[in-house]
């Protein structure tokens, strides 16, 4: 079977399982209020599913990564010979000779006023977070090359780290890279209205610092990548664990310097990904340099102690924030300084993360004024990346504290601070003072309902009985807009085929 015949072969057991017929498909009309089955579920839960580490293709080769035990350390050497002589053992890869053909996988450029942090695939010269790649093994079966990367020995001269932002932003903290003047590589801020004006004009400032720690995703599914590479056509055929594949080959393509057409990206089942597998990792670049050196087809699945270790975190922000208010609980300002660790590299989204946090730092409340700024700081750890709505929920958390901060000081109730602070319904569209346009809303409205459905009052009366009674019980109230589609601006294209058999 050639390359062709097989990519046909798992195309239509990964694209095309069928739909049980007893899937109902109903009118439109019929779907409010309507149980309805879906539809994609019975190939799961009858273990028909498709993952990255099902596919079996002749052939196929096996990869396991060396990893870095240091935060941050020099490379001294590398010695590969005993891994070399392990029988199954194909090809050990290091970063001395990757980076010749991939100098670095994509990473935000220097626009912007943003510090580009190239990120070789395999470490070069220095590692800088525990987990790094530093070398890959490729052999017959996974045990082998598992067995051979015990056989890697690697000097390691440990340096100086840092993984407390707040010291990273100190002028004589250790820096991450020594091409570094700062820790600090981006810088912005936004805002509206005289803030000054409204700090100094309030009856009182309520101030916070908010924690939002860095957290891990950690999906049902690992990361999981195989590359076949076709040498008579030079196709490239990627199957990945991914929840954006054409994002996928447009990093593929910048990272193995290949015409785009050259590439083929497969997604098949993906279990979980919750932002994680928007970009590549070095593990996607590595498999596919591999299988273009062997000619071979080659797979690499993540374990799950190297997706701790290794896929990017999310979250891990401090936040120092403030709000100008007066007595009756109204918010007049808020000034909002971000201060994100991104880790030991940024990617190309990286930077977005903090700044929808400063951009949807008003949430649906409508303040006088308002200044948020944030920088990026890198440290000794895994980079950060997008993870469950990636900015936008650090942005809800900060600012519904506050408003619970300002409700305690001034002896209010958090739902009516709430009412006071809401953008009124009668003035949408609004524009904030980030320069987003809210087209329509009824923020009190919705609260109302909520408080309503909860038994707001009923559960406030019983709160007061039980702590009486030594018991303490919290109730949590939180309200928040969020930005999904980020248009306008996004390009999508699409195509139709039909065969003059009349097939689509």
């Amino acid at each position: 079977m050639n390359n062709l015949e097989l990519v046909s072969q798992l195309d239509k057991r990964v694209l095309y399982q069928p739909i049980f017929p007893s899937v109902p498909i109903l009118p439109s009309r019929q779907t409010v209020g309507v149980p309805i089955k879906r539809a994609e579920d019975p190939p799961f839960i009858t273990g028909k599913g498709v993952y990255v580490d099902d596919l079996r293709i002749p052939g196929l080769l096996r990869a396991a990564m060396v990893r870095s035990p240091y935060a941050h350390a020099k490379i001294s050497s590398i010695d590969t010979s005993d891994a070399e002589k392990m029988p199954g053992v194909r090809l050990i890869l290091r970063g001395a000779e990757v980076s010749k053909t991939i100098p670095s996988l994509p990473v935000a450029d220097e626009s912007l006023g943003r510090t580009r942090t190239p990120r070789p695939p395999l470490a070069l010269e220095e590692v800088n977070y525990v987990g790094e790649p530093v070398a890959m093994v490729v052999a017959d079966d996974i045990y082998k090359a598992h067995d051979a990367t015990d056989h890697v020995a690697i000097d390691y001269e440990p340096l100086a780290s840092v993984t407390d932002p707040l010291k990273a932003l100190e002028e004589n903290s250790h820096k991450v890279h020594s091409y570094l003047q700062s820790n600090v590589v981006w810088r912005k801020s936004v805002g509206g209205g005289d803030i000054e004006r409204v700090f100094g004009m309030a009856d009182r400032t309520v101030r916070m610092t908010i924690l939002n720690q860095r957290v891990a995703p950690v999906s049902l599914e690992p990361r999981g990548v195989v590359a076949s590479y076709d040498q008579p056509t030079g196709l490239l055929t990627v199957w990945i664990s991914t929840q954006g594949p054409y994002w996928s080959r447009t990093d593929l393509r910048e990272a193995l310097d290949l015409p785009e057409n050259r590439i083929r990206v497969i997604a098949p089942d993906v279990g979980g990904a919750f932002g994680a597998k928007i970009t590549i990792y070095p593990e996607d670049a590595l498999i596919c340099h591999a299988s273009m050196k062997l000619a071979k087809p080659v797979k690499w699945t993540e374990t799950r102690r190297e997706n701790l270790l290794a896929t990017s975190h999310g979250r891990d922000q401090v936040d120092h924030v403030e709000a100008a208010v007066d007595q009756g609980g109204k918010i007049l300002g808020v000034r909002l300084r971000v201060i994100a660790d991104v880790g030991a590299y940024n990617t190309k989204a990286t930077f977005e993360i903090p700044n929808l946090t400063i951009l949807m730092g008003p949430g649906p409340y409508a303040p006088e004024a308002y200044y948020g700024e944030a920088l990026a700081v890198v440290t000794n750890k895994v980079p950060c990346d997008a993870y469950r709505g990636a900015g936008r929920p650090e942005a809800t958390y900060m600012m519904e504290r506050i408003v619970d901060r300002v409700a305690k000081e001034l002896g209010l109730d958090p739902a009516e601070v709430r009412r006071r602070n809401f953008v009124p319904a009668n003035k949408f569209p609004f524009k904030t003072l980030t320069d987003y346009d809210y087209d329509s809303g009824d923020y009190s409205r919705t609260l109302e309902r909520a408080l309503e459905l909860a038994d707001y009052k009923g559960w406030r009366r019983k709160q007061s009985e039980l702590r009486r009674g030594g018991r303490y019980v919290g109730i949590g109230l939180s309200s928040y807009v969020e930005i999904c589609g980020f248009g306008p601006g996004v390009i999508v294209t699409a195509s139709v085929t039909i065969t003059e058999t009349g097939k689509i």
